[in-house]
């Protein structure tokens, strides 16, 4: 499989079968897992893919939400790739 293909391949395992919402115990969703590990494709894949989410999750901070986690773990060009394509110029 293609790189390049793997952030799809990943939304549409959520589409089909996967829990969005399932959390861990820092109460983080798959999308904060993402960007705390720096997977910057996949983080974007599942805000671009964001009604996955239960109404629980969604909101239009999530995007700020998961660049700061980001941010917290130290993933700062996964933290800029969410700023610059989801959040407004600070």
């Amino acid at each position: 499989m293609a790189d390049a293909n793997r952030p799809m391949v990943v939304a549409a395992e959520f589409a089909n079968a996967g829990d969005a919402t399932i959390t861990n115990i820092e109460l983080y969703i798959p999308i904060h897992e993402a960007a705390a590990a720096g997977h910057t494709e996949v983080a974007q894949a599942m805000l671009q893919h964001e009604d996955l989410l239960s109404s629980r999750f969604r909101s239009s901070s999530i995007p700020d939400r998961v660049r700061k986690v980001a941010e917290r773990h130290g993933q700062l060009e996964t933290a800029m790739a969410i700023q610059d394509t989801w959040l407004a110029p600070a």
